[in-house]
């Protein structure tokens, strides 16, 4: 499916190749843009999002934010490093104790359509933010990365594990090897036992821990030419992942213009040993990977194409239940698509249950406040609605409806809800009973409008979470947010959903203006309990911690 999805990709390309350039084509074009740019070179990647949704009260609060770092190549090493695998001394962890306010709000709310009462709370001065991961209720991880300075481009210091037992009520920090830097995220097969992909001084490494943290065993990444990109271990032998050039992000985005992705299928039945390689189409870009038993996997991701715009895409999922050795073609609906602006985020709770969320593009008008946002419009605006599914025609009638309400709304109440072009994705999500072969869009809340989605977990076939945004005006300190925090649930498979909202306390930490602006990993190890955290600025001290315990109701 052919998408032009407008500024967001356009911006951030143009923050990556030439910041100031970028300012000044923001500036030249509108308030809005100066907005949107602003927010496309401070927000992390999980937060980085749509058009005017970063409100600044001043030009002196614009100017005070500054520029989160952009991906930038992967360099592996000219001569070998390790060529053994190498296990770390042994790292006693320590008490994580954030300084200023530490505020837990907490808030009573039911799932749609079960027997289900839980609690939600929300401790406003968690660890900084990252990749999230729950082996179990007792055991949850969160690697996070330390930058001299919020700075784009700012040298990486160091990175750190982030352990907790109670649902991120505590938090213990381990220190990762100096020298690693993490290509993937977390993934924990035990709750002492995880692994994920990385680099070692610039080598690319297979790194694993037996023991929740305090000693790792970094194995050189042998038989595969690459990094790894993505990772799912269904067991302590048995892992799958993606690898691809090292100047391809984690989430699978090529940053290195003029080069296809030419990633590869990766397994390993030792525990990281030996990879066995298959390769991939050359222009697929994997998105995110599942492999929810040995394998069975599924991989989403879009298709690289030098010759189209970066803001065309074409996705794919591809579904195996033999570790890669032959491959099924699923279909999205047409309509419905993955990738960016807004990460798609994929999950399966066994081998025929999966959800994922994408995209569907919508109609958005501007309000009558904003006459000058066509003054200057993007060069790749559309006004033509791609060819859509019947259902996601009628999603995104529903979406177009709520998000220009909201827009005008927010308007009214001095938010910058001016756009550059029509045509605007939301995000949506889709389930598949058949391994992802197969997928339907599910109708989200007519009280979300604008839904912009981070992370999805679903603990069984029938119980899944949503992190994100919608588009709801909220003061936050001395500044407004156009985005608030959200969470969805479900507990019929993705038939309804629901939805929960937090207030910010007063005096939670807030770093450059962001800690508030979405909820990004969540992560499910049961169906009665989940832990989210909020996405946050690079080098933020602290992160919002969401965390869900359910009970039976009597």
């Amino acid at each position: 499916m052919k998408t032009n999805w407008p500024d967001e990709r356009i911006m951030r390309e143009l923050a990556a190749r030439d910041p100031q350039q970028a300012q000044n084509d923001s500036d030249a074009r509108s308030p809005e843009g100066r907005a949107l740019l602003e927010r496309v070179l401070t927000a992390d990647r999980a937060s980085i999002r749509r058009h005017s949704r970063l409100l600044v009260t001043s030009v002196a609060a614009l100017a005070a934010a500054v520029a989160l770092a952009v991906a930038v190549p992967l360099l592996l090493s000219a001569s070998p490093g390790l060529t053994r695998p190498t296990t770390t001394p042994f790292q006693a962890g320590r008490p994580f104790e954030p300084s200023g306010s530490h505020t837990v709000r907490s808030g009573h709310w039911q799932l749609v359509g079960a027997l289900l009462t839980g609690t939600w709370q929300q401790n406003t001065a968690g660890p900084p933010g990252g990749p999230l991961t729950c082996a179990s209720v007792n055991a949850c991880y969160m690697m996070a990365s330390q930058y001299a300075s919020p700075q784009a481009g700012a040298l990486l210091l160091s990175v750190s594990l982030y352990v907790t037992h109670d649902l991120g009520t505590s938090w213990n920090v381990l220190p990762m090897p100096d020298g690693f830097n993490p290509t993937t995220t977390l993934t924990c097969v035990a709750e002492t036992t995880c692994a994920a992909g990385g680099t070692y001084h610039g080598q690319s490494i297979f790194i694993v821990t037996a023991d929740g943290g305090s000693q790792w065993m970094m194995d050189p990444l042998r038989g595969v030419s690459g990094v790894l990109l993505q990772l799912s271990c269904s067991s302590a032998a048995h892992c799958a992942g993606v690898v691809g050039p090292p100047w391809a992000e984690p989430t699978g985005v090529i940053s290195h213009t003029g080069s296809s992705p030419d990633e590869s299928f990766v397994t390993t039945d030792d525990g990281g040993t030996t990879w066995t390689a298959s390769a991939l189409a050359p222009s697929d870009s994997v998105l995110d990977l599942a492999c929810p038993a040995v394998g069975a996997c599924v991989l989403i991701g879009e298709q690289w194409d030098p010759t189209a715009p970066f803001y065309d895409v074409h996705d794919f999922v591809q579904v195996t239940s033999d570790g890669g050795h032959t491959w099924r073609q699923g279909v999205f609906p047409k309509g419905f698509a993955v990738g960016y602006p807004s990460p798609s985020s994929l999950s399966c709770s066994d081998a025929q249950h999966c959800f994922v969320s994408g995209l569907i593009p919508i109609t958005i008008g501007n309000p009558p406040q904003c006459p000058s946002s066509n003054q200057h419009p993007s060069p790749q605006s559309d006004s033509t609605l791609p060819a859509m599914s019947s259902d996601v025609e009628a999603l995104s009638k529903m979406e177009s409806a709520l998000a220009s309400q909201a827009n005008a709304q927010e308007a009214t109440e001095g938010g910058i809800s001016c756009s550059n072009a029509t045509v605007q994705p939301v995000s949506d999500i889709a389930s598949s009973p058949d391994s992802g072969l197969s997928w339907t869009v599910d109708q989200l809340p007519a009280d979300v409008p604008d839904p912009q989605l981070d992370s999805i977990a679903c603990a069984t076939s029938t119980e899944c979470w949503v992190s994100g945004s919608q588009l709801v005006l909220e003061h936050v300190g001395q500044g407004t947010n156009a985005d608030t925090p959200v969470l969805l649930g479900t507990t019929d498979g993705g038939t309804t959903w629901s939805k929960v909202v937090f207030s910010v306390p007063a005096g939670a930490p807030d770093a450059y203006g962001q800690s508030y602006l979405n909820i990004g990993p969540i992560s499910c190890p049961s169906a009665d309990a989940c832990l989210a955290i909020g996405a946050t600025a690079q080098s933020a001290p602290t992160a919002p911690i969401y965390s869900f315990v359910a009970a039976l109701s009597t």
